[in-house]
C-alpha cells in the first residue's frame, strides 16, 4: 500500500467513524444537549431583555395604565408580563384577568426577586398551560415596589431546537460524504511533500546547516518550504551568536580579578569564574557546577541574603571573613537577573578581595590617631610660648606682635584640624558603644544645645518646639554635630544671617528628623555630594579665615551613621541650605 493510501486510510478511518458515531448518537439520544442549551441560553437572554427594558417600563407606568404598558411590552417582545405588588397580588397579566388570579407570594422566582432583587425558575403553568420561563425583578413606580415578571413558553424553543436538529442532521450527513472525498484529494496532495519536508527538517535538527528544502507542489508548500530554508538560516546564524557571545562572556569573566557566581532560579550554581575558586579558596577540583550554594560556601550571612534576593529581590552589598584564620575580607554584591513573566529569576553574585583596601585604612587611621596625639603636645606648648611673648610689653604694638598673632591663629587653627581629626577617627575605630549611650528626653537635648551658644549667637538662632520624647543617643556626639551645624550656618550666612533649628518625631518609622536652615548663600548643586568629604570646602579662602577645618560635616556624618541614622543636605543658590539628621528614637520609657 502507498504512503498516499496510507495516509487516507489514518486520515479518513477515523473521521468516518467518529462522524457516524456521533450521528448515531444525535439520532439516538434526540436534542437534549441542545435543548439544555438553549434553554440555559434563552434564561440568560431573557434576564438581559428584562434589565434592558426595565427603565422604560418603570417610567412609563409613571404615566401610562399598566394595561397598555404591559399590552404594549409582551406585543413587542412575544411574552408574557405580569405585574405583582409585594404582598404578591397579581396587578396586571396580558394573558389572564388579574382578579381571578391566585395570590403569587409563593412562586419561586418573586420570592426570590424580592430577597435578592432578580429571580428566575422554570416551572409548569396553569395559567397557560405549559412550561415557562419566569424571570422576574423589583422596580420602582412613583416611589412603590412591585415586581415585574417576565414569561416565555417552552413550546416555541423547542419548535425550533427540533428544526435545528433536523437541518443539523441533515448537514452531519452531507459533511459526512464531502469530507470523505475532500481527504482522498488531500491525502494524495500532502503526502509526497510532507514526507520530503519531514526528512530535510530531520537533517536540519541533527546540525546539517547545508539541508534546504526545494520549491515544488502547491503554492502553500513552496510558502512553507521558504519559511522553513529561511528558519534554518536564522537558527544556525543565532547558534553561532550565541556561541559567540558565551565565548566572550567566558572571556571576560576568565579575566575577571573579582569572583563571580551565577545561580539557577533554584539557587544553584549554575556558572562560576576562576577567580571565584581562588577568592573563596575552593580546590580546582572541586565540582560546584549545579549544587546549591549552601553546599560550598558556609557563610549564613551570605546565604540569607542570597535568599532574599532569590524570592523577594532584595538586592544587598555586605562585607564578609573568609579564609582559614579569618583574614581575608570580601565584599559581596548580589543583583537579580530579571526573566520573563512566565519564568522565574536568576542572581549574580560577585566577591571582590577587599583586604587589603581595608588594612590600608586601618592603618590610615592608625597613622592619623597617632599622629593628631604626637602632634598635641608641641602645639601647645607653641601656643602657650606664642601668647606669653605676644603678652610682652616690649612686643606691644611691633610687628613680632603681629607674627605672634599669626602664629598664634595658625596654631590654634591647627589645634581644631587634630581635634576634629581625633574625633573623626574615635568614631571610625570604636564606634559608639552601647554604654554611651544614654536615654534624655529630646527638649531637653535642644535647651543644652542653646544654653551653649553665645548671647550674640542665640539671638541669631531660632529654636522651633518639639515633642516631648524618649531619645537613646551619646548625648555629647548628637549635641556636637548639630552645634557644627548651627555654627556653619551663623559663619557663612552673614551678620545678618539666621538659622532655624527643629526636630520632627515620625513615631511610625521609629525616628526623629533634625532640620538646621539658614538663610545663607546656599551651595551649587555640583558641591552638595562633597560637603562631607574631608577637608573639602566650596570656598577655600572664605573657610579659611573663618577658621574651618573643613572636617565640621565630615564629623556630623559620621556621628549620624553612628547611631544608625542618615544625613541629607538641600541647598540653593541665594535662598540657603538646609541639613536633616535622621536618628532612630529610643524605648518609650521616661527619659533620665
Amino acid at each position: 500500500m502507498s504512503s498516499k493510501i496510507k495516509l487516507f486510510w489514518w486520515i479518513f478511518i477515523p473521521f468516518f467513524f467518529i462522524t457516524l458515531i456521533s450521528v448515531f448518537v444525535v439520532a439516538s439520544t434526540g436534542s437534549w444537549r441542545s435543548r439544555q442549551f438553549f434553554l440555559s441560553q434563552q434564561q440568560v437572554d431573557t434576564l438581559r431583555l428584562m434589565r434592558g427594558m426595565k427603565k422604560e417600563i418603570e417610567r412609563r407606568l409613571e404615566t401610562e395604565s399598566t394595561y397598555m404598558v404591559c399590552s404594549e411590552v409582551s406585543r413587542r417582545i412575544n411574552m408574557r408580563i405580569t405585574l405583582v405588588d409585594l404582598d404578591g397580588k397579581v396587578l396586571e397579566d396580558t394573558h389572564e384577568e388579574s382578579e381571578r388570579m391566585d395570590l403569587h407570594n409563593t412562586r419561586p422566582e418573586l420570592v426570590e426577586a424580592m430577597a435578592k432583587g432578580e429571580g428566575q425558575s422554570m416551572r409548569y403553568s396553569k395559567t397557560v398551560g405549559s412550561q415557562m420561563i419566569y424571570t422576574a425583578t423589583q422596580i420602582d413606580v412613583a416611589e412603590k415596589k412591585m415586581l415585574l415578571r417576565f414569561a416565555l413558553p417552552l413550546p416555541q424553543l423547542d419548535e425550533a431546537i427540533d428544526v435545528m436538529y433536523s437541518d443539523g442532521l441533515q448537514l452531519l450527513v452531507l459533511l459526512l460524504v464531502a469530507m470523505g472525498l475532500l481527504v482522498w484529494f488531500v491525502a494524495k496532495r500532502l503526502s509526497y511533500p510532507l514526507e520530503t519536508l519531514t526528512r530535510i527538517v530531520m537533517r536540519i535538527s541533527e546540525g546539517d546547516s547545508e539541508s534546504r528544502l526545494k520549491l515544488q507542489g502547491a503554492a502553500e508548500f513552496q510558502q512553507l518550504s521558504v519559511a522553513i530554508n529561511t528558519m534554518s538560516e536564522q537558527i544556525f546564524e543565532k547558534i553561532a551568536t550565541i556561541v559567540q557571545q558565551r565565548n566572550q562572556i567566558e572571556a571576560v569573566l576568565g579575566s575577571m580579578k573579582e569572583g563571580v557566581i551565577a545561580l539557577s532560579k533554584e539557587g544553584k550554581v549554575s556558572a562560576i569564574n576562576p577567580a571565584a575558586y581562588s577568592i573563596l579558596h575552593f580546590k580546582k577540583n572541586i565540582a560546584v557546577q549545579d549544587r546549591p550554594l549552601g553546599e560550598i560556601l558556609r557563610s549564613r550571612k551570605v546565604l540569607e541574603c542570597e535568599e532574599k534576593l532569590r524570592l523577594e529581590g532584595e538586592e544587598f552589598e555586605i562585607e564578609i571573613e573568609v579564609g582559614p584564620s579569618g583574614d581575608s575580607v570580601l565584599q559581596v554584591r548580589g543583583s537579580r537577573i530579571e526573566g520573563d513573566e512566565s519564568e522565574a529569576h536568576h542572581s549574580v553574585l560577585v566577591f571582590s578581595d577587599i583586604s587589603r583596601m581595608r588594612k590600608l585604612e586601618n592603618m590610615r587611621r592608625d597613622f592619623v590617631s597617632n599622629v593628631s596625639h604626637e602632634l598635641k603636645t608641641p602645639l601647645t606648648s607653641i601656643m602657650g610660648y606664642a601668647e606669653t611673648l605676644a603678652g610682652q610689653p616690649e612686643f606691644a604694638n611691633s610687628t613680632p606682635q603681629r607674627f605672634l598673632g599669626k602664629i598664634e591663629h595658625n596654631a590654634l587653627r591647627l589645634h581644631r584640624i587634630i581635634e576634629d581629626l581625633l574625633t573623626l577617627s574615635r568614631i571610625e575605630q570604636t564606634g559608639l558603644p552601647e554604654g554611651e549611650l544614654k536615654k534624655q528626653l529630646l527638649p531637653s537635648l535642644m535647651q543644652r544645645l542653646k544654653q551653649d551658644l553665645s548671647a550674640e549667637q542665640q539671638s541669631r538662632v531660632l529654636f522651633m518646639d518639639v515633642e516631648s520624647v524618649n531619645l537613646k543617643v551619646h548625648g555629647p556626639l548628637l549635641h556636637q554635630a548639630l552645634f557644627n551645624l548651627i555654627d556653619n550656618g551663623l559663619k557663612y550666612s552673614g551678620e545678618e544671617g539666621a538659622v532655624e533649628i527643629d526636630a520632627q518625631v515620625d513615631n511610625d518609622a521609629g525616628e526623629v528628623t533634625f532640620s538646621v536652615s539658614d538663610n545663607g548663600p546656599g551651595i551649587h548643586e555640583v558641591h552638595v555630594n562633597h560637603l562631607t568629604e574631608r577637608f573639602y570646602r566650596v570656598d577655600k579662602a572664605r573657610s579659611s579665615d573663618s577658621g574651618g577645618t573643613g572636617l565640621g560635616l565630615s564629623i556630623v556624618k559620621h556621628i549620624v551613621e553612628a547611631h544608625g541614622g542618615s544625613l541629607k543636605i538641600e541647598s540653593t543658590p541665594r535662598v540657603g541650605s538646609q541639613f536633616f539628621l535622621t536618628i532612630p528614637l529610643g524605648d518609650d520609657e521616661e527619659g533620665l
